[in-house]
């Protein structure tokens, strides 16, 4: 590049300032390539010290903590500390913290008064106790933080009444340690819920052993307990608190047997527990295996849109045996509908043939049962019979777990209220139409994940011709696991956790097909 030659200078002087012009211009060409070398290159941001990312880190109420710990020592820290920590981590320590004046809207005071209450929050509420004036999500978001789920240790005694007489009798005592010392010192250092002392197998023996000692004692006890007595109306046994006065030393002899059968109970809850979720675990890995919980459904009052008010003095119900089925391909909700108004174990089965033949047809050669363990309904002789029938007739495997009585509630009860919200909508959005039976219902559903099937009293007569005179299965009573075997061979456990017994079947069964014969096996 030439430089233009100034006719007043030297030349030296002429050559050191074209020097310097050229050094100047070859700078500028520089400074603008390292310019856009820069700009190609992402930014690199300044590292953060390891204090600053250690507190940036900790949940909000701990730093929130750290700031009023440091502001009430502000006085006591080095002089400069309270700007080092504002340029830092962006905290003024001479800012006063005003209180939050944010008020709180209606619904969340009254979710919180709703959990607060004790008499109408349960775990999985029947449809005349289901309220819809707020969706799930916005009633989680408001529920305070002080408000925990319970856990399973945590529950204590349930309300069945194996659970519950002993409890009533137990708070009986500690109310008569105030009037009797010998009764204090005994319950004195016992805890408050029977359950606690019940699980541990050394506390409640010690506790049974200091109660013979009141068996002298001439104190007469009033206390209530739950019994199951004939009532008018009804063909089984209806639940009725009785009140009664007996002398201290049948009171705890009385008191001695219930609590034996609660450490049972307690014994067998959780391994009841334990066998159904890994028959759920297995129905989900496996694709020949289905797992069913099912249980009967409070009955469905059918009532007309605009109903007219004499008709408030005839009801017809519905029954509804509901339940949900594990399987690997797909789980699914179900409702067996009926106007039969029975439930006693052919009836049962016949709510859930229709099921069973489909399972089966899908290649389930295993199919696990679970429910609670009413005699009346599920763990019986007739049931039994079904059970190793079809076991043999389809060369499947089918096991029967029974979870302690007053403890089978869950998802099966959830069906059933969504089933029977489901027949309130289908009533209400259809108010010119007549809804005369549970047909006329499962017609007009529509939009629903829940499989529903139909049965009725010629249902339930073809089984029961089926069904011939049974001989008592002895210990029925007492299993808690029942399974069946495609070869004919029926297994029981009294506990899920212990090793199963062959049981003796004397079964005479009479059909078309086959003559007479007697299924004889041996323990």
């Amino acid at each position: 590049m030439k430089l233009p030659k100034n006719k007043n200078v030297f030349p030296k002087e002429q050559a050191y300032a074209n020097g310097i012009k050229l050094k100047r211009i070859q700078l500028r060409t520089l400074t603008k390539e390292l310019e856009k070398l820069h700009a190609s290159q992402p930014l690199t941001l300044a590292r953060d010290s390891p204090s600053k990312v250690v507190f940036d880190n900790v949940s909000s109420n701990a730093k929130q903590r750290t700031v009023l710990r440091l502001k009430d020592k502000i006085k006591s820290l080095p002089r400069g500390t309270s700007t080092q920590i504002r340029k830092k981590f962006g905290i003024n320590l001479s800012k006063k913290i005003l209180p939050k004046t944010t008020s709180r809207s209606s619904i969340q005071t009254e979710i919180e008064t709703f959990l607060c209450r004790d008499d109408i929050t349960k775990l999985c509420p029947d449809k005349r106790k289901k309220i819809d004036d707020i969706d799930y999500v916005t009633f989680t978001r408001c529920v305070p933080s002080y408000i925990q789920k319970s856990n399973n240790d945590s529950w204590g005694t349930c309300l069945c009444m194996t659970c519950l007489n002993p409890q009533l009798k137990y708070e009986k005592l500690h109310q008569l340690k105030r009037k009797y010392a010998c009764i204090k010192v005994i319950v004195d250092s016992t805890p408050i819920d029977l359950y606690d002392l019940a699980k541990d197998e050394m506390k409640i023996n010690e506790f049974k052993d200091n109660l013979a000692e009141l068996d002298t004692e001439d104190i007469l006890v009033t206390f209530c307990e739950w019994q199951k007595l004939k009532a008018v109306n009804f063909t089984a046994p209806v639940s009725t608190k009785v009140s009664m006065s007996i002398s201290m030393k049948e009171f705890i002899k009385k008191f001695i047997i219930e609590v034996d059968v609660l450490t049972q109970h307690i014994r067998r809850m959780p391994e009841q527990f334990r066998a159904a979720k890994a028959a759920k675990e297995q129905a989900k890995e496996n694709t020949q295996v289905a797992k069913i919980q099912l249980d009967w459904s409070e009955n469905y009052n059918l009532k007309q849109a605009r109903e007219e008010k004499g008709a408030y003095y005839y009801e017809q119900h519905i029954f509804i045996q509901s339940g949900f089925v594990w399987s690997k391909n797909n789980s699914f909700s179900f409702g067996s509908i009926s106007d039969d108004i029975c439930r006693m174990a052919e009836v049962a089965w016949a709510a859930i043939e229709d099921l069973l033949n489909e399972l089966i047809e899908k290649n389930n050669i295993n199919i696990n049962f679970i429910s609670d363990s009413p005699v009346s309904q599920y763990r019986n002789k007739t049931m039994i019979f079904l059970m190793e029938k079809l076991a043999i007739d389809r060369h499947i495997d089918i096991k029967w777990i029974f979870l302690e009585s007053g403890h089978g509630k869950g998802v099966a009860d959830a069906v059933g209220a969504a089933v029977k919200h489901k027949f309130d909508v289908v009533v209400a959005v259809n108010p010119d139409n007549t809804s005369e039976n549970a047909l006329s219902l499962i017609n007009v559903i529509k939009n629903t994940d829940i499989k529903f099937f139909l049965y009725d009293t010629t249902n339930i007569a073809s089984l029961k011709k089926r069904i011939p005179n049974l001989r008592t299965v002895k210990g029925t009573a007492s299993f808690h696991e029942m399974l069946a075997t495609k070869d004919g061979k029926f297994y029981a456990k009294t506990v899920s956790n212990e090793k199963e017994k062959l049981v003796q079947l004397n079964f005479q069964l009479i059909t078309t097909f086959r003559r007479f014969f007697v299924l004889s096996y041996e323990i």
